[in-house]
């Protein structure tokens, strides 16, 4: 066990003991396979709804149209543990974390603002009586509410590090990375409502909009800055507002790194191929269609990097077991 430091500021540099080693590895691999357990559940889900109940008679415009339908407590349940998730988990460098961060915050609030109901749902059926403004009205308060109390401990904790000499190496760790799961996402869905209020569009339906599209956006730029050093670096300076351009921990192997390389590709040229194809066929469905392919696309994201830092502790230090011999490092 020689070697491994502890990651903990309380901690200092005392040396880890296997116990400790074991608890958060294993921890840290539970967690990032919740993310895929819950992907395969939702997906579970709504093959069910249209399999079982619409006995492949029909289909529903888009993934979040299925909030009205039986799918609806898992629709919410998934993402919001999905989000809470993303932010617990510590990305491998400051624009990884930041945008985990964004996308973390984002997925509770496009379960929560559900989109447009239709009159019927495709089995001609009603879809469930939701009176949005006030369920749209509880939900977003609680989770504001608990987003401010994340970032007051966060502040405090950070407060709490520099006064026993682990100050933050910049601006970002005290400023923008306390503030990241609400600020950032607060200020694009309020541009948002602006854009599509101009549309003439509702403001709920505004702000699921530019919540899934914040989503999408924030997986595939850290996809991106997985798989090419500039894009990171271009990032890396408009985050954490300082020029240290290489990853804080060791970068993706390079058969990995194709791997994401091909995910980030895929997100919007594969999207935007699937959706325009489905769209000739049926223009009900390309918006389903895209966001599954997008899921989809996450999910084999989150599987290969789970493989990825399967062996890794989240300061990613390598290691062959949870309880066994690994290299030294520094």
């Amino acid at each position: 066990m020689e070697g491994y430091r502890s990651v903990m500021g309380t901690a200092g540099d005392r040396l880890l003991s296997e116990r400790e080693l074991e608890f958060i590895i294993k921890s840290y691999r539970y967690l990032r396979l919740s993310i895929v357990a819950l992907i395969v559940a939702l997906g579970t889900s709504m093959a069910w709804q249209v399999a079982i109940t619409d006995r492949f008679n029909c289909m529903e415009g888009s993934v979040s149209a299925y909030y009205y339908t039986a799918v609806h407590s898992l629709f919410i349940g998934a993402l919001i543990a999905m989000g809470v998730s993303m932010i617990a988990i510590k990305g491998r460098s400051t624009v990884e974390d930041a945008y985990f961060n964004i996308a973390g915050f984002l997925a509770p609030v496009v379960a929560i603002v559900p989109t447009d109901p239709s009159g019927k749902l495709c089995s001609g059926k009603h879809p469930l009586p939701i009176d949005r403004e006030l369920f749209v009205g509880n939900g977003m308060a609680s989770l504001l509410a608990g987003a401010a109390l994340t970032i007051g401990a966060v502040a405090l904790i950070l407060k709490r590090r520099a006064k026993n000499g682990h100050a933050p190496p910049a601006k970002f760790r005290a400023v923008f990375g306390a503030a990241t799961p609400g600020v950032a996402p607060a200020g694009l869905i309020g541009l948002g409502i602006v854009i599509t209020k101009l549309a003439g569009k509702s403001w709920l339906t505004s702000v699921h909009l530019v919540a899934a599209i914040g989503v999408f956006a924030s997986i595939w730029i850290v996809v991106m800055s997985l798989c090419s050093e500039g894009f990171h670096r271009f990032i890396h300076r408009r985050v954490a507002w300082q020029d240290e351009g290489s990853f804080k921990h060791r970068p993706p192997a390079d058969n990995v790194k194709n791997l994401y390389r091909a995910v980030a590709v895929s997100m919007p040229v594969g999207g935007a191929a699937v959706a325009g194809i489905t769209a000739l066929v049926s223009t009900d469905h390309w918006v389903l269609v895209l966001e599954a392919w997008e899921i989809a696309l996450f999910g084999v994201f989150w599987a290969v990097q789970t493989g990825e830092l399967w062996n890794v502790l989240p300061s990613a230090i390598p290691v062959e077991t949870a309880t066994g011999s690994a290299e030294t490092t520094s």
